[in-house]
C-alpha cells in the first residue's frame, strides 16, 4: 500500500514538471472598427427575435467603435448606410413582419461620421418622433458600416436593427 501512495504522490508531483507556459503573441493583430452593440446577426446558435424598443422612445444611438488596445493615433472615418436588405432577411429569417420605419418618422444628419485621435468611440444619435408611428405596428430600420476610413470592419458585428413599436 506504501508503494501505490508513494507513486500516486510522485505522479501528482512530478505531474507540474510537464506543463509548458504558453506566451501569447498578439503581434500582427490589427484594429477592426465594429458596432459594439451590434445585434444582427445573433451571435448563438439560435437568432432570438429582437426586443422593441417601448413606445414614446425618442432617440436611437447608432455608436461605432474603433476595437484595439489603444485609441488611433488619427481621425477614423466611419461610414453607414441603411441596409434595407437586412430589413428583408430578417423579416423572413424569424417569419415576423415588421414595417420599414416611415422616413418621416425619424430625423438623422450625415450617416459619415469620424472618431476623432485619442478616442476609441462616436455616437450617431438617431431621433424618432413617436407621433408619426401609426397604431399598434412594429418598425424595424437597419444600419450597417459600410467602410471605416482603410481599417477592417469587424463582419460579426457591423450591423444593428433597430426595432420599434407603434401605440
Amino acid at each position: 500500500m506504501k508503494k501505490y501512495l508513494t507513486m500516486l504522490l510522485a505522479m501528482c508531483l512530478l505531474s507540474g514538471c510537464l506543463k509548458k507556459d504558453n506566451i501569447l503573441d498578439y503581434r500582427g493583430i490589427e484594429p477592426v472598427v465594429m458596432i459594439p452593440n451590434a445585434n444582427y446577426p445573433s451571435k448563438g446558435l439560435f437568432a432570438p427575435a429582437l426586443i422593441d424598443s417601448a413606445y414614446g422612445t425618442t432617440k436611437l444611438n447608432l455608436i461605432g467603435k474603433y476595437s484595439f488596445q489603444t485609441p488611433p493615433n488619427e481621425d477614423v472615418k466611419i461610414v453607414f448606410a441603411k441596409d434595407d436588405a437586412l430589413f428583408t432577411q430578417y423579416n423572413s429569417t424569424l417569419f415576423i413582419k415588421y414595417l420599414p420605419l416611415p422616413a418621416e418618422s425619424y430625423e438623422l444628419g450625415n450617416l459619415e461620421t469620424t472618431i476623432p485621435a485619442g478616442s476609441q468611440t462616436v455616437n450617431l444619435p438617431i431621433k424618432i418622433i413617436p407621433a408619426k408611428l401609426a397604431g399598434p405596428n412594429k418598425y424595424l430600420i437597419a444600419f450597417s458600416i459600410v467602410s471605416a476610413g482603410g481599417n477592417k470592419v469587424a463582419q460579426n458585428s457591423k450591423s444593428m436593427i433597430f426595432t420599434l413599436k407603434g401605440q
